[in-house]
């Protein structure tokens, strides 16, 4: 009964298996009754001679109830081998062999037997040979071991919480511990010489199995927590001290699951265990707080440093930006610790963790809003302060701004992932940082204000001719139209405050350069206009160019009695006479705007006040003028050279045929100067003809040519030299005129 009951409490464990060895079992039964009926003739046959003594009649009797013995015992053994869970097809159907193969031998023996004790010695014999067939069960054993250890497998395997590595160490370990159980029970005898033997043998075999199923319970709780273990270290939204609080929790889980299984005496019991722990480490998904409440606190304390930073905003919208700040973290935060720390569904911790999440966006968009609202401010702001801004650019560019605040306010309220906020609030930020304005307006008003007044001042001037007038005007607004061109072509606005500056600084060029151009224009018409008033043919006074003075605005000064040359007749120079050496004395060098011209002497005839060689002239010969101008001191104010003297004849004159036409010869001696060639061109060729003339100084006539018209200028000759008498008589009128003041 006992092994029956040991084998009844193990079948429960595998009762498919169990079901399947009675049916086998019950099969071979039938069979064998069979075989005993067959055998039984047999032996009856034998012992039943065709005329039997009384002495035989004895033994057939004894041979008939020996062999039904032995057939029942056959039987019963059957039976019992068939009831036995723990043997595999294959080991039922050697056992069954073997003992139907000890049967027949023992009948064959008590047939054999002649007489009475041989009978019952051979079925004595028969009835222990059968009942020393005893197996034990293996190959389910071993087969059971090998499914759970490929089971075990599996479910590593599946995971994809932990490492390759730590995977493998937790399947080598079940295989080691698999093949010991293996080695045990293999060394376990397969048959016992009674059922009590093998009764004992069997149950350590299935000891040495559950210890090794043991294991794998613990090894997939230890498998259950490791994989727990990792998903919580892998879990973003917990912080440090929360993940300590939930490790704590599961590892007591696991703590008792293994002690219970340890503990537990049969495979229903530690498999219970087992399947328990692995629910209730199921059940704690923990929500993660702790770190999002940190992150708004921190998102608070930045906002609101940034908002006491900005210089754009007044004290009462940082402070009513501040609150706002302050209200919105106080919602997020309370929201937050509303929930529970860990929840027993998956789902719901998702849900929750979303809900939590969803806190924290809700305040990074206000902030978020408030950071752009600030870069807005700041924008607006440096408009505001840039002095180069007109009004109209300086509305234009708010625009701009905002409409790129605007754009990055839409894009924020359709945002739902954090990443996408940053993104917003770092594209938005950028796109303000990209509006640079370049000021143009006010230059451009600045010069037109400017040409605006030396249009009046010329056209108010009282010496200029209308032509003159014309003349420079037309120059005045040549430079505006260039100058507002050049300024048009730069780029209205750039991506960047060090492109904004360079374009500033070259549009403030462009106007400088302007202003400069427009005030030598008005300063070369006014002060040509002074010396076009000398008709070419006919002397005129020139005190006022000889006085020293080389502008309006500075007084007659050449009034000293070093300068009196009425003493000289300049009409009695004769053209061969040698002419005087040049003279620094008139060099006037009182203006920035005018070259030195201290070797121009304004005696010695020069056509052209770039002529470097112009004492070698006999027309002009000077005879005693030497004297008079070694009389000059070197303090003495020095005059500017005129350009009276050059007589108007070639357009290209430095000095005087840079604007005005008014140095064009009138009385018909010369002809008129072609007014559309360009200074620098006229310039150029009076040059090269004065310097071919000069080189000519032996020529016999004494008749010099000129340099543009190439005609003779002896009647023009005759009118300088009345030129410069009457400038010497003027000259000698104002030393007197001194000297009777003094």
């Amino acid at each position: 009964m006992k092994r029956t009951e040991k084998v009844l409490r193990y079948s429960i464990r595998k009762s498919v298996l169990g079901v399947g060895s009675v049916l086998i079992c019950a099969l071979f039964l039938g069979h064998s009754m069979v075989a005993a009926d067959e055998e039984q003739p047999v032996a009856n046959a034998v012992e039943t001679p065709a005329a039997a003594s009384p002495v035989n009649q004895d033994l057939t009797t004894v041979r008939e109830a020996a062999n039904t013995e032995v057939g029942t015992f056959l039987a019963e053994k059957v039976t019992d081998l068939g009831n036995n869970p723990n043997l595999s097809d294959e080991e039922l159907a050697a056992a069954k062999e073997e003992v139907n193969q000890t049967a027949a031998k023992a009948q064959n023996e008590i047939a054999a037997a002649e007489d009475k004790e041989r009978i019952d010695q051979a079925k004595e014999d028969g009835l222990a040979d059968i009942n020393s067939v005893n197996p034990v069960g293996k190959d389910l054993l071993l087969d059971e071991i090998q499914n759970g250890k490929a089971e075990f497998d599996k479910l590593v395997d599946s995971s994809d919480l932990l490492p390759e590595e730590q995977k493998k160490s937790f399947q080598e370990s079940v295989r080691k511990k698999a093949a010991e159980a293996e080695d045990a029970i293999q060394k376990l005898d397969v048959n016992a010489a009674t059922a009590e033997q093998a009764e004992v043998i069997q149950e350590q075999a299935v000891t040495e199995e559950d210890k090794f199923f043991k294991f794998i319970a613990s090894s997939t709780v230890d498998f259950t927590l490791a994989a727990k273990l990792a998903d919580l270290e892998a879990n973003p939204n917990l912080s440090e001290a929360e993940k300590k609080a939930v490790r704590g929790e599961i590892e007591q889980v696991v703590e008792a699951a293994k002690k219970a299984i340890e503990g537990a005496d049969s495979q229903e019991v530690y498999d219970r265990e087992k399947e328990t722990a692995i629910a209730r480490l199921a059940k704690i998904h923990p929500i993660g707080k702790e770190q999002f409440l940190k992150e708004i606190q921190e998102e608070k304390t930045a906002t609101i440093e940034a908002v006491e930073k900005s210089q754009s905003l007044s004290v009462e919208e940082k402070t009513a930006a501040k609150k706002k700040i302050e209200d919105a973290a106080a919602i997020a935060q309370k929201a937050i610790a509303a929930y529970n720390a860990w929840v027993e569904s998956p789902d719901d911790a998702e849900k929750i963790q979303e809900q939590v999440a969803a806190e924290k966006q809700g305040l990074l968009k206000a902030t978020t809003g408030l950071k752009l609202d600030l870069a807005l401010s700041d924008k607006l702001a440096d408009l505001r302060s840039n002095p180069n801004l007109s009004d109209a650019e300086r509305a234009t560019a708010k625009a701009e701004a905002e409409a790129t605040l605007a754009d990055a306010k839409t894009a924020l309220e359709k945002a739902d992932a954090e990443e996408e906020l940053e993104r917003i609030e770092e594209a938005g930020i950028a796109s303000l940082d990209t509006i640079h304005p370049v000021g143009k307006d006010l230059v451009l008003d600045e010069l037109e204000e400017e040409v605006d007044k030396q249009i009046e001042a010329i056209e108010h001037h009282q010496r200029l001719s209308e032509l003159d007038k014309k003349q420079a005007k037309e120059k005045i607004r040549a430079v505006l139209k260039t100058v507002t061109d050049a300024i048009a072509q730069l780029d209205d606005s750039v991506d960047s405050a060090e492109k904004a500056e360079k374009l500033q600084e070259q549009i403030a060029a462009e106007q400088t350069k302007a202003l400069e151009n427009l005030e030598a224009i008005v300063k070369n018409a006014a002060k040509a206009k002074t010396a076009s008033s000398i008709p070419s043919d006919s002397p005129q006074e020139t005190r006022k160019e000889f006085s020293g003075g080389v502008s309006d605005s500075e007084p007659a000064i050449a009034t000293a009695s070093e300068y009196d040359l009425s003493s000289h007749e300049v009409g009695t120079h004769p053209d061969t006479a040698p002419q005087s050496s040049v003279q620094p004395e008139f060099s006037g060098n009182v203006n920035d705007s005018e070259a030195p011209t201290a070797t121009w002497p304004e005696f010695t005839g020069g056509v052209n006040d770039s002529d470097p060689t112009i004492t070698e002239n006999n027309a002009y010969d000077a005879g005693v003028q030497p004297s008079v101008r070694s009389a000059h001191p070197d303090s003495a104010p020095q005059m500017a050279a005129l350009p009276e003297f050059t007589g108007g004849v070639n357009a290209a004159d430095a000095a005087v045929a840079d604007a005005l036409p008014a140095y064009q010869v009138t009385s018909g001696i010369l002809p008129a100067v072609d007014g559309a060639k360009s200074v620098q061109e006229q310039s150029s060729l009076a040059k090269v003809t004065q310097l071919d003339q000069l080189k000519n100084k032996g020529s016999k006539s004494g008749a010099s040519v000129l340099p543009h018209t190439g005609q003779a200028s002896n009647a023009l000759l005759t009118v300088a030299g009345v030129i410069s008498a009457l400038g010497a008589a003027g000259l000698s009128l104002r030393s007197r005129k001194k000297k009777d003041k003094f």
